[in-house]
This record gives C-alpha cells, structure tokens and sequence, in this order.
C-alpha cells in the first residue's frame, strides 16, 4: 500500500464526492426553476445555482452513510467500472428516496411519484463521482497478484 496515493485518492473521493452532490442539486433546481417557467433569465439564473447550492446540502446530508457504505466498497474491492458507479448513484437514490416521510408510508403505491428524477439525480451524480475518483477505485492497494 502507498501511503501517497492513498492520500491522493481521498483527495479525489472528497472532491468527487462533493461535485456530484452540487451535480445533483443543480438537476433538482434545474428541474424546478426552469419548469415553473421563471419570467426573468438573469433571475432564474441566481436562482437554479443558490437552489442547487442548498439542494446539494439536503442530498449530501440524506444520503451521506449510505454514499459513504458504497464508496468504501468500491474502494475495497476496486470496483473502477462506470456502471457499477452508475448504478450505486441510482440505487443510492432509490433507497433515500424510498424511505420518505410519514405521509409516503401510508401509501401503498411503490414506486412514490418523482422516483424516476431522484433516479436519474443519482445517476448523475455517480457519473460525475466516477469522473473524478471511481475510475480510479482502489489504486491505492498496489499491485495485483497475479497467479
């Protein structure tokens, strides 16, 4: 194991981390800025990057240990692929999602209305993990035996 790149790679888990979070929060106020069909562009501008700043802090905070369960696997068991990153984002989502509020439980429907945004939030924002950091899951373990 080498103690730099290990270090360089919690750097990038840190800042991938973070950027797919922001990622995230931009698409949800994305979604809900230029949908409502804001009048002012310069307004609505403001508004989806504060929106998505803020949105970024909610996702982060909801779905920080389980984000944090999956990067860990990655990391142990050098998963490096773009769909198993893609596919942790959404199932990341999924969950957080699914687990709702007390008002969503007393609803028999599954999926809940807005599955498929928070779906594709969380694949975004595994895309964008695997762009800084996943790609480069477990680089710190030195080399593999070959046997």
């Amino acid at each position: 194991m080498d103690g730099m790149k290990l270090l360089m790679q919690s750097l990038r888990v840190i800042l991938g981390y973070l950027l797919a979070l922001l990622t995230a929060g931009l698409y949800f106020s994305y979604g809900a800025v230029w949908v409502s069909g804001a009048g002012n562009a310069e307004y609505a501008y403001g508004l989806t990057f504060v929106g998505g700043l803020l949105s970024a802090t909610l996702v982060g905070a909801i779905s920080f240990f389980p984000a944090l369960l999956m990067i860990v696997f990655a990391e142990v068991f050098r998963w490096q692929s773009i769909l198993v990153h893609l596919l942790y984002g959404g199932g990341v989502a999924l969950i957080v999602w699914s687990l709702g509020g007390a008002e969503f439980a007393q609803q028999a429907a599954f999926p809940r209305p807005g599955t498929s945004v928070a779906m594709s939030a969380g694949f975004i924002a595994g895309f964008v993990y695997w762009l800084f950091a996943g790609r480069l899951s477990g680089c710190w373990h030195g080399r593999k035996d070959v046997s």
